[in-house]
C-alpha cells in the first residue's frame, strides 16, 4: 500500500478468501458462519409453531372470534342450533301490538294483528338474536326476547330448592338494517344507530369487528399509506437543511424549560400551606409574595398553582437541581461542539448516502409491505390459536351491547400454547428486523469506504446498487445464528415486559381493596417494567453496533460485543449526541407523518357522503377506527423511514470511529474518501505515516 492510498488497511491472507473486491477495500475479513449453534434452535421453533397451529386447526373455530353471539351464548352461523343464522340482530324493545291498519301500513301480511308487537324507539341491546339475513324494512318480524320468568320450587328439609327460568319471546316488527362486516345488522335509522354506536363495546371480538370494517375501507388506507411515503421522503431531505437549527432550538428549549420548572417549584416553597402531607399542587395566597410579584413582575398569584412534594427542603432541592441542569445544558453544548459536529456530520452523511444509493430509499416499500403481511398473518394466527377456548358473552357494563364482547376459557396447556405462539411471533419479528438492519448496515459500510469518483462532473461515491442484495445474502447465510441470537435477547426483554404488564393490570384491577400489599406490588412491578424497557432500548442500540463489527470481522456475537464496547468508548459523547439527535428527528417525523395521515383520513370519512350515508355500500359506522388504522399504517411507514435514518447515521459514525482508530494505531494517512459532510465539519485528520498492515479491528483478529 502506498502512503497516499485510501484503501482500507487489510491483513494478507494465506487462506482462501470468499469476500468481494469491494469488501476487501472496506477491510472485511474472510466470511465464516458465526454462532452456528443458534441456527438449529431458531429453526426448531418452526416445529413448535407448526404443532401449535395444528392443535388450533383441530380444536379451534374462527367463528368464535368474530361471529356474533346471541344472549344464549350461541355463536351465530357456527353453533348447531343457529348454523343457518350467521347474522346478529338487535330487536327493539316490544311496542304496542299491531292493529290491522298498522300491519297493512307496515306492509305485513293479513292475520298478524294482535300477534306481532310494533316497533319502539329503544334497542334491546342486552338480548341480541341470530337471524338468517339482515332485515331491510318493517315488513318482516322475528321472535325477540320479551321477559324472563323465574319460579322457585319448594325447599326440602336441607333448604335445597330448584329454580326454573322461562324466557318469554314475542314476535316483534323488524327495523331496517344494513350488514356490517357481513356479520352484524346495524340499524339504518339514525336514532337507533346512535344508541348502538354510543354503547358499542371493546374487547378482542370488538377489535376483530372493527378490523373487518377497516379492511373493507382498504382503498382509503392505501391512499393514507401512499401519502405517508411521500411525507417520509420529504421529511428526510428537510432534515439535511434544518438539522443544526432544530438541534440548537431543542437545546435552548430544554434549558429554558428546566430553569423555568426550577423557578416554578421554588416559588411554591413560599406558599404558607406546605405541610408534611403529599399534595399535587398548592395555590399562592401569601400576601407578601403577591405584593412583590404584582409590583415587580405585574403578576398576581391568585389561582396560580405550583407543584410540590409537601416537603420544603425536598422542593428546594428539586428546584436547584432543575436550574443547575438548565444552566448546564448550554455549557455542555458549547464544550461538546466537536461531538455535536460529528453527530450533525453523520446525519448529513446519512442523507448523502441515501442520495448515492437510491435503492435504500426503495427499501421502505418492501419493508412496510413485508411487515404488514407478517403482522396480519400473526394477528390472524393469534386469533386462530385463541379460538381454541370456549367463548361466552361478556358485558363490560350494563350499557355495552351483548353479542360483541366475549371472554374465553382455556385449558392450562392451551395457555402455554398461546404464550409460546406470542414468543415465537415476537422472536421472528425481531429476527426479520435484525436482518433488515444488517442489510442497511452492510450497504452503508460499502458506501462509506467506497472511493469518490466523478460521474458527469458530479463527485460521488462509486458503490454497487446491489449491495443490499449482497448484504441480505451475507446476513442470511453466514450470520444467521448471530442475528437469531441478537433478536432472541430483544425478544426475551419484550416477552418479560408483556408478562409483567399482564400482572400489573391484574394487580391494578384488584386495587379496589386499597390494601398496602397491592400498592407495593404495583410499585414494584412498575419499577421492574421501567427497568426492562430501559435495558431493552440499550441492548437494541448496542446490537446495531455489534452487527457492524460482525459484518466487517465475521466474529461471533459475544466477541463482536467486546470489540464494539472498545470502539464505542472512544467516541461515547458523539454517539450519545447523535442518538439523542436522531431520536429527536425520529419523534418529529413519526408525529408529523402519522398525525397527518390519520387526520386526513378522518376528515375524509366524516365529510364524504359515501362514507356517512347509512344506505351507502361504503358506509362507515365508526370512522374513528378506520382513521386510527390509517394512523397506525402511517406510523409504520414513518417508523421504517426513521429506522433507516437512524441505522445509516449510526453506522456512518461508527465506521468513522473504526477507520479513525485503525489509521491512528497503524500510522496510516487520513482517509480522503470520507463523506464530504464529515470532511467539512472535521477538517483534515492528523497525517500519519503507514507502518505495518493490521486487520481493521484488533479484537479477535489474532
Amino acid at each position: 500500500m502506498t502512503a497516499g492510498s485510501n484503501t482500507h488497511p487489510k491483513a494478507q491472507r494465506n487462506e482462501e478468501d470468499n469476500t468481494t473486491p469491494e469488501e476487501k477495500a472496506a477491510g472485511h475479513r474472510r466470511r465464516k458462519c458465526t454462532d452456528a449453534l443458534c441456527i438449529p434452535v431458531f429453526f426448531s421453533t418452526l416445529i413448535g409453531l407448526g404443532f401449535i397451529l395444528h392443535y388450533a386447526s383441530v380444536h379451534g373455530d374462527m367463528a368464535r372470534i368474530y361471529h356474533g353471539i346471541d344472549f344464549h351464548n350461541q355463536i351465530c352461523g357456527s353453533t348447531e342450533a343457529v348454523k343457518d343464522k350467521p347474522f346478529l340482530f338487535w330487536c327493539t324493545v316490544p311496542g304496542d301490538p299491531l292493529t290491522d291498519a298498522l300491519a297493512k301500513e307496515a306492509g305485513k301480511n293479513a292475520g298478524v294483528a294482535g300477534t306481532v308487537m310494533g316497533l319502539s324507539a329503544t334497542l334491546d341491546l342486552a338480548h341480541p338474536i341470530c337471524v338468517q339475513s339482515c332485515p331491510e324494512d318493517t315488513s318482516t318480524f322475528n321472535k325477540c326476547f320479551q321477559k324472563e320468568l323465574v319460579v322457585d320450587g319448594e325447599a326440602d328439609a336441607s333448604g335445597t330448592f330448584s329454580r326454573n327460568t322461562t324466557f318469554v319471546y314475542q314476535l316483534v316488527s323488524d327495523h331496517p338494517t344494513v350488514s356490517i362486516g357481513n356479520r352484524y345488522c346495524f340499524p339504518q335509522t339514525e336514532e337507533l344507530l346512535n344508541q348502538l354506536k354510543e354503547t358499542f363495546g371493546g374487547g378482542f371480538d370488538g377489535a376483530m369487528f372493527h378490523l373487518q370494517q377497516v379492511l373493507e375501507r382498504w382503498p382509503t388506507l392505501v391512499c393514507a399509506g401512499f401519502l405517508a411515503f411521500v411525507l417520509g421522503y420529504a421529511y428526510l431531505f428537510l432534515v439535511k437543511t434544518l438539522a443544526r437549527p432544530l438541534l440548537m432550538l431543542s437545546f435552548a428549549i430544554s434549558s429554558f424549560a428546566a430553569i423555568g420548572f426550577g423557578v416554578w417549584v421554588l416559588l411554591g416553597v413560599y406558599n404558607e400551606g406546605i405541610n408534611n402531607a403529599f399534595v399535587g399542587h398548592f395555590g399562592f395566597n401569601t400576601t407578601q409574595v403577591n405584593d412583590v410579584l404584582h409590583k415587580h413582575i405585574k403578576l398576581t398569584t391568585e389561582n396560580f398553582f405550583a407543584p410540590s412534594t409537601g416537603y420544603k427542603w425536598a422542593d428546594i432541592t428539586i428546584a436547584i437541581v432543575a436550574m443547575v441542569i438548565g444552566l448546564a445544558i448550554p455549557i455542555v453544548a458549547c464544550c461538546a461542539k466537536h461531538s455535536i459536529d460529528l453527530a450533525l456530520g453523520s446525519l448529513a452523511a446519512a442523507l448523502e448516502c441515501l442520495q448515492d444509493m437510491p435503492l435504500l430509499l426503495l427499501q421502505p416499500v418492501f419493508s412496510v409491505v413485508f411487515k404488514l403481511i407478517y403482522l396480519s398473518c400473526v394477528i390472524l394466527g393469534l386469533a386462530f390459536v385463541i379460538s381454541v377456548g370456549e367463548p361466552e358473552n361478556y358485558s363490560l357494563s350494563q350499557k355495552v351491547p351483548a353479542g360483541i364482547t366475549r371472554t374465553f376459557t382455556f385449558k392450562e396447556a392451551e395457555v402455554w400454547y398461546i404464550s409460546a405462539y406470542v414468543f415465537i411471533a415476537v422472536w421472528f419479528y425481531e429476527f426479520f428486523s435484525a436482518l433488515e438492519q444488517f442489510v442497511f448496515i452492510y450497504a452503508t459500510e460499502m458506501w462509506f469506504f467506497a472511493p469518490y469518483t466523478k460521474v458527469m462532473g458530479i463527485r460521488r461515491k462509486s458503490v454497487s446498487q446491489l449491495a443490499l442484495v449482497r448484504g441480505f445474502f451475507v446476513g442470511f447465510t453466514y450470520h444467521l445464528g448471530t442475528l437469531a441470537l441478537g433478536s432472541l435477547i430483544i425478544s426475551l426483554f419484550q416477552v418479560a415486559y408483556m408478562a409483567l404488564s399482564v400482572i400489573y393490570k391484574q394487580a391494578n384491577a384488584q386495587s379496589g381493596a386499597d390494601t398496602a400489599t397491592n400498592k407495593a406490588v404495583q410499585a414494584t412491578l412498575g419499577c421492574c417494567m421501567c427497568c426492562l424497557k430501559c435495558w431493552e432500548e440499550i441492548v437494541r442500540y448496542l446490537n446495531k453496533m455489534v452487527y457492524i463489527v460482525v459484518s466487517v470481522n465475521s466474529e461471533s456475537f459475544c466477541t463482536a460485543a467486546g470489540t464494539m464496547l472498545e470502539i464505542t468508548a472512544s467516541e461515547f459523547l458523539a454517539m450519545g449526541i447523535l442518538e439523542g439527535a436522531t431520536k429527536f428527528f425520529q419523534l418529529g417525523g413519526m408525529l408529523t407523518i402519522s398525525s397527518l395521515g390519520g387526520y386526513l383520513t378522518w376528515i375524509t370519512l366524516r365529510n364524504v357522503d359515501a362514507y356517512t350515508d347509512p344506505k351507502s355500500d361504503h358506509f362507515v359506522a365508526q370512522p374513528e377506527y378506520v382513521a386510527a388504522a390509517a394512523t397506525v399504517i402511517s406510523a409504520i411507514v414513518a417508523g421504517v423511514f426513521m429506522r433507516i435514518f437512524d441505522v445509516v447515521s449510526d453506522t456512518i459514525l461508527f465506521c468513522w470511529a473504526l477507520d479513525k482508530k485503525n489509521r491512528k494505531d497503524n500510522g496510516f494517512p487520513p482517509n480522503e474518501d470520507l463523506p464530504k459532510s464529515l470532511q467539512d465539519l472535521l477538517g483534515q485528520v492528523e497525517q500519519r505515516k503507514p507502518e505495518d498492515q493490521k486487520p481493521l479491528m484488533s479484537s479477535g483478529n489474532k
